[in-house]
């Protein structure tokens, strides 16, 4: 009885350090999904955290206007997993994958999609580290490669931009909701708009029509 239940306990202390993937980017497997059921942002968003909470995507993202998503696994059956567990979610459904490959453009659009940036926005905003539950090493792994790679594509592209914007321009932050964060940003330009006007009318064209300039 005594040798079983140092055998448990070492069996369970293994299992508890082992944690969740890790994120491997020579190693890892991406794969393009179409399911039913994504059809706006909350719901494209409960889809990646909960394939991700069942660990069973290291990192994903789900377009809402397609209904399709793109997931990084560690493991191929990994795929199988997330079609049970989308016919198993209440109001989606599994359609149909492909593996597609792991290329750092792909990577570093998930990232800053997931952030909740446009394509045409990229090279105005630096990525804001996405937290990915209590796993601090898998969110700073994904955090260290995609600031590796956007300072590698945009960086002068950013500070070019960043030089001809306004003194008093709001600076986007990301929490790692994209729906919550991107309303924030536009209340905050609101008020720019309303506090500077003559800043704003010079950099866009618009003329203000409300308060005096400053």
């Amino acid at each position: 009885m005594k040798k079983l239940l140092i055998l448990f306990v070492l069996m369970s202390s293994t299992s508890f350090s082992q944690g969740g993937p890790s994120f491997n980017f020579e190693k890892n497997k991406a794969f393009k999904i179409t399911m039913k059921g994504a059809s706006d942002f909350a719901k494209a968003d409960l889809v990646s955290r909960q394939m991700e909470k069942m660990q069973l995507a290291i990192f994903s993202v789900v377009d809402p206007q397609t209904s399709t998503g793109f997931f990084i696994v560690d493991n191929i059956n990994k795929v199988q997993g997330i079609e049970k567990a989308l016919n198993n979610l209440n109001g989606f459904s599994f359609v149909a994958f492909e593996e597609v490959s792991l290329t750092e453009d792909l990577f570093l659009e998930m990232y800053l999609k997931r952030g909740g940036f446009e394509k045409a926005d990229y090279s105005k905003n630096k990525p804001k580290q996405i937290m990915m539950g209590p796993d601090v090493n898998l969110t700073n792994s994904l955090y260290r490669k995609a600031i590796d790679l956007w300072e590698k594509d945009y960086s002068k592209a950013y500070q070019n931009n960043l030089n001809g914007r306004p003194e008093h321009y709001p600076v986007f932050v990301s929490t790692g909701n994209p729906e919550k964060d991107s309303y924030s940003f536009e209340l905050a330009k609101q008020e720019w708009i309303k506090n500077y006007p003559k800043e704003a009318e010079s950099y866009s064209g618009i003329p203000y029509q409300g308060e005096k300039a400053k």
